[in-house]
Protein backbone atom coordinates (compact mmCIF):
# COMPACT_ATOMS: atom_id res chain seq x y z
CA UNK A 1 0.00 0.00 0.00
CA UNK A 2 2.97 2.59 0.97
CA UNK A 3 4.34 1.90 -2.48
CA UNK A 4 0.86 2.41 -4.67
CA UNK A 5 0.52 6.27 -2.42
CA UNK A 6 4.01 6.87 -2.79
CA UNK A 7 3.41 6.34 -6.67
CA UNK A 8 0.43 7.81 -6.73
CA UNK A 9 1.83 11.06 -5.31
CA UNK A 10 4.46 11.23 -7.94
CA UNK A 11 1.41 11.04 -10.15
CA UNK A 12 -0.32 13.81 -8.91
CA UNK A 13 3.14 15.96 -9.48
CA UNK A 14 3.46 15.28 -12.72
CA UNK A 15 1.41 16.35 -16.59
CA UNK A 16 1.74 17.29 -19.81
CA UNK A 17 1.97 20.42 -21.27
CA UNK A 18 -1.24 22.49 -21.01
CA UNK A 19 -1.81 23.20 -24.24
CA UNK A 20 -1.13 19.06 -25.49
CA UNK A 21 -4.25 17.77 -27.28
CA UNK A 22 -4.92 14.07 -28.33
CA UNK A 23 -8.05 11.53 -28.68
CA UNK A 24 -7.01 8.40 -26.70
CA UNK A 25 -9.02 5.00 -26.97
CA UNK A 26 -8.31 2.75 -24.03
CA UNK A 27 -9.22 -0.81 -24.88
CA UNK A 28 -9.26 -2.62 -21.41
CA UNK A 29 -9.17 -6.47 -20.92
CA UNK A 30 -12.48 -7.27 -18.97
CA UNK A 31 -12.23 -10.98 -18.81
CA UNK A 32 -12.23 -13.99 -16.71
CA UNK A 33 -8.28 -14.10 -17.73
CA UNK A 34 -7.31 -10.76 -16.10
CA UNK A 35 -9.93 -11.28 -12.57
CA UNK A 36 -12.10 -8.88 -10.72
CA UNK A 37 -8.95 -7.59 -8.66
CA UNK A 38 -6.52 -7.08 -11.92
CA UNK A 39 -9.31 -5.09 -13.49
CA UNK A 40 -9.71 -2.52 -10.62
CA UNK A 41 -6.06 -2.14 -11.22
CA UNK A 42 -6.44 -1.48 -15.35
CA UNK A 43 -8.72 1.07 -14.49
CA UNK A 44 -6.53 2.86 -12.06
CA UNK A 45 -3.97 2.62 -14.91
CA UNK A 46 -6.61 4.59 -17.25
CA UNK A 47 -7.58 7.25 -14.66
CA UNK A 48 -4.03 8.00 -14.05
CA UNK A 49 -2.72 7.86 -17.96
CA UNK A 50 -5.87 10.09 -18.65
CA UNK A 51 -4.73 12.49 -16.32
CA UNK A 52 -1.35 12.95 -16.97
CA UNK A 53 -1.96 13.21 -21.14
CA UNK A 54 -4.57 16.35 -19.89
CA UNK A 55 -8.02 15.41 -20.59
CA UNK A 56 -9.96 18.21 -20.33
CA UNK A 57 -12.88 19.40 -22.07
CA UNK A 58 -10.56 21.92 -24.81
CA UNK A 59 -7.54 19.24 -25.20
CA UNK A 60 -7.47 15.66 -24.33
CA UNK A 61 -10.52 13.67 -24.96
CA UNK A 62 -10.83 9.88 -23.57
CA UNK A 63 -13.12 7.08 -25.03
CA UNK A 64 -13.49 3.48 -22.93
CA UNK A 65 -13.78 -0.08 -24.52
CA UNK A 66 -13.66 -3.59 -22.60
CA UNK A 67 -14.18 -6.33 -24.01
CA UNK A 68 -14.08 -10.61 -22.96
CA UNK A 69 -15.87 -12.81 -25.72
CA UNK A 70 -17.88 -9.09 -26.60
CA UNK A 71 -17.37 -5.89 -26.30
CA UNK A 72 -19.07 -2.33 -24.60
CA UNK A 73 -18.11 1.06 -25.05
CA UNK A 74 -19.40 2.82 -21.61
CA UNK A 75 -17.44 5.76 -22.66
CA UNK A 76 -17.67 7.47 -26.03
CA UNK A 77 -15.29 9.91 -27.06
CA UNK A 78 -16.43 13.13 -25.57
CA UNK A 79 -18.97 11.83 -23.31
CA UNK A 80 -17.17 13.26 -20.35
CA UNK A 81 -15.14 16.08 -21.19
CA UNK A 82 -14.13 16.68 -17.71
CA UNK A 83 -11.56 14.83 -16.09
CA UNK A 84 -13.44 14.30 -12.84
CA UNK A 85 -16.60 13.01 -14.28
CA UNK A 86 -14.52 10.51 -16.99
CA UNK A 87 -11.92 9.28 -13.98
CA UNK A 88 -15.80 8.69 -12.22
CA UNK A 89 -17.36 6.47 -15.16
CA UNK A 90 -13.84 5.09 -15.32
CA UNK A 91 -13.97 3.97 -11.69
CA UNK A 92 -17.70 2.47 -12.09
CA UNK A 93 -17.24 0.41 -15.13
CA UNK A 94 -18.73 -2.90 -14.36
CA UNK A 95 -16.83 -6.01 -14.76
CA UNK A 96 -17.50 -8.56 -17.87
CA UNK A 97 -15.92 -11.80 -16.49
CA UNK A 98 -16.38 -13.85 -19.70
CA UNK A 99 -14.18 -16.86 -20.44
CA UNK A 100 -12.65 -15.62 -23.87
CA UNK A 101 -10.55 -12.68 -24.89
CA UNK A 102 -11.59 -11.07 -28.10
CA UNK A 103 -9.42 -8.50 -28.57
CA UNK A 104 -9.81 -8.29 -32.23
CA UNK A 105 -13.31 -7.52 -31.96
CA UNK A 106 -12.63 -4.39 -29.83
CA UNK A 107 -9.51 -2.91 -31.69
CA UNK A 108 -11.93 -3.01 -35.29
CA UNK A 109 -14.52 -1.42 -32.99
CA UNK A 110 -11.81 0.95 -32.03
CA UNK A 111 -11.01 2.01 -35.44
CA UNK A 112 -14.36 3.71 -35.57
CA UNK A 113 -14.84 5.19 -32.49
CA UNK A 114 -12.54 8.39 -33.17
CA UNK A 115 -14.40 11.78 -33.59
CA UNK A 116 -14.63 13.29 -37.07
CA UNK A 117 -14.20 16.68 -35.73
CA UNK A 118 -10.33 17.04 -34.54
CA UNK A 119 -8.66 15.40 -38.01
CA UNK A 120 -5.62 17.43 -37.01
CA UNK A 121 -5.11 15.99 -33.58
CA UNK A 122 -2.84 12.65 -32.74
CA UNK A 123 -4.86 9.18 -32.69
CA UNK A 124 -4.26 6.94 -29.83
CA UNK A 125 -4.76 3.64 -29.12
CA UNK A 126 -4.01 2.20 -25.79
CA UNK A 127 -4.03 -1.69 -24.93
CA UNK A 128 -3.88 -3.35 -21.78
CA UNK A 129 -4.59 -7.36 -21.41
CA UNK A 130 -2.52 -10.62 -20.21
CA UNK A 131 -3.71 -12.31 -23.13
CA UNK A 132 -2.05 -13.27 -26.64
CA UNK A 133 -4.81 -13.22 -29.64
CA UNK A 134 -4.66 -16.91 -30.70
CA UNK A 135 -4.90 -16.25 -34.75
CA UNK A 136 -2.68 -13.38 -36.09
CA UNK A 137 -4.73 -13.17 -39.35
CA UNK A 138 -7.10 -11.00 -37.62
CA UNK A 139 -4.77 -8.95 -35.90
CA UNK A 140 -2.26 -8.38 -38.97
CA UNK A 141 -5.75 -6.46 -41.09
CA UNK A 142 -6.18 -4.60 -38.17
CA UNK A 143 -2.70 -3.24 -37.63
CA UNK A 144 -2.61 -2.24 -41.04
CA UNK A 145 -5.64 -0.48 -40.92
CA UNK A 146 -4.58 1.50 -37.99
CA UNK A 147 -1.53 2.29 -39.51
CA UNK A 148 -2.90 3.08 -42.91
CA UNK A 149 -5.23 5.63 -41.09
CA UNK A 150 -1.92 7.30 -39.35
CA UNK A 151 -3.29 6.00 -35.93
CA UNK A 152 -0.55 5.20 -33.31
CA UNK A 153 -0.98 2.19 -30.66
CA UNK A 154 0.55 1.49 -28.00
CA UNK A 155 0.67 -2.04 -25.93
CA UNK A 156 0.79 -3.25 -22.39
CA UNK A 157 0.51 -6.66 -22.25
CA UNK A 158 0.82 -7.88 -18.64
CA UNK A 159 3.62 -11.24 -18.14
CA UNK A 160 6.47 -12.24 -20.27
CA UNK A 161 6.83 -10.63 -23.23
CA UNK A 162 7.67 -14.18 -25.52
CA UNK A 163 3.90 -14.76 -24.39
CA UNK A 164 2.56 -12.28 -27.07
CA UNK A 165 4.02 -12.90 -30.54
CA UNK A 166 0.65 -11.36 -32.17
CA UNK A 167 0.52 -8.64 -29.97
CA UNK A 168 3.93 -7.59 -30.81
CA UNK A 169 2.45 -6.98 -34.26
CA UNK A 170 -0.02 -4.59 -33.31
CA UNK A 171 3.11 -1.52 -32.41
CA UNK A 172 5.33 0.08 -34.78
CA UNK A 173 7.98 0.21 -32.69
CA UNK A 174 9.40 -1.93 -30.20
CA UNK A 175 9.68 0.48 -27.61
CA UNK A 176 5.47 1.20 -27.82
CA UNK A 177 4.98 -2.56 -25.99
CA UNK A 178 5.21 -2.51 -22.38
CA UNK A 179 5.64 -5.94 -20.97
CA UNK A 180 5.07 -5.80 -17.01
CA UNK A 181 5.57 -9.22 -14.93
CA UNK A 182 2.28 -9.07 -13.07
CA UNK A 183 -0.57 -6.32 -12.74
CA UNK A 184 0.91 -4.99 -9.48
CA UNK A 185 3.68 -3.44 -11.87
CA UNK A 186 1.49 -1.92 -14.05
CA UNK A 187 1.02 1.47 -12.60
CA UNK A 188 4.42 1.97 -12.43
CA UNK A 189 4.72 2.01 -16.21
CA UNK A 190 2.54 5.28 -16.34
CA UNK A 191 5.21 7.93 -16.72
CA UNK A 192 7.23 6.09 -18.97
CA UNK A 193 4.38 5.40 -21.29
CA UNK A 194 2.95 8.44 -20.79
CA UNK A 195 6.48 10.08 -21.70
CA UNK A 196 6.84 7.58 -25.15
CA UNK A 197 3.46 9.01 -26.22
CA UNK A 198 4.43 13.07 -25.99
CA UNK A 199 8.11 12.24 -27.38
CA UNK A 200 6.31 10.50 -30.09
CA UNK A 201 3.72 12.74 -31.00
CA UNK A 202 5.12 16.08 -30.50
CA UNK A 203 9.34 15.62 -29.96
CA UNK A 204 9.50 18.66 -27.63
CA UNK A 205 6.67 17.56 -25.17
CA UNK A 206 8.24 15.83 -22.43
CA UNK A 207 7.10 15.44 -18.89
CA UNK A 208 8.24 17.51 -16.18
CA UNK A 209 7.39 17.03 -12.60
CA UNK A 210 5.27 20.52 -11.06
CA UNK A 211 6.27 22.30 -7.96
CA UNK A 212 3.93 24.92 -6.14
CA UNK A 213 1.86 24.63 -9.86
CA UNK A 214 4.99 25.52 -11.39
CA UNK A 215 7.38 23.63 -13.74
CA UNK A 216 10.93 23.05 -12.28
CA UNK A 217 12.51 24.32 -16.02
CA UNK A 218 11.83 24.81 -19.34
CA UNK A 219 11.09 21.97 -21.76
CA UNK A 220 13.83 20.43 -23.59
CA UNK A 221 14.01 18.59 -26.75
CA UNK A 222 15.42 14.95 -26.56
CA UNK A 223 15.55 15.21 -22.56
CA UNK A 224 13.04 13.86 -19.87
CA UNK A 225 12.88 15.88 -17.00
CA UNK A 226 13.53 14.70 -13.90
CA UNK A 227 13.14 15.35 -10.00
CA UNK A 228 15.94 17.43 -8.08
Amino acid sequence: MTVIVALLSYLLDTSAPKDYKAEVIYVVDSSSFVGLDNYQTEKDFVKSLARVLNHSPDHTQSSVIIFDSFLETPIRMGSYRELGSFSEAVTNLRYLGGSSSRLDFALAFATRGFSTNRPDVPKIIIVITNKDPPNRGPIDSLAGIIRQEGKAVYVIAVGNEADFPNLQRLVVRPEDMYTPKAFADVMSYVPSIASNILAREFETYLICPLVFGRRKGPYEKGKICTRV
